[in-house]
């Protein structure tokens, strides 16, 4: 229904969110991470994670300068919605 999309709204705001943080300079992966639940919860949405990860998606140190994902999952109401973003330095061929 209409309400549910509105709501499913939420990931790519989060994601957009993310993004905001990263390119105005903000290498605080926590708060990044919560930014990012904040707008996820604003949308009534169910957060089973948002996290920001590394390009090759291992834990430990992010280097921004090599670039992260971005990556969430959270439920509407019954469907588990996910979705994520490469944000920073692209990877060459």
């Amino acid at each position: 229904d209409g309400a549910q999309r509105k709501r499913a709204l939420g990931l790519s705001r989060a994601l957009h969110e993310a993004e905001r943080l990263i390119e105005a300079g903000n290498r605080d992966v926590p708060a990044i991470e919560r930014a990012m639940a904040q707008v996820l919860t604003q949308h009534r949405l169910r957060i089973d994670y948002a996290t920001v990860r590394c390009r090759d998606l291992q834990t430990g140190p992010i280097d921004f300068q090599q670039g992260v994902v971005c990556l969430i999952a959270a439920w509407c109401d019954p469907v588990r919605l996910i979705d994520n973003k490469e944000i920073g330095a692209r990877r060459r061929a």
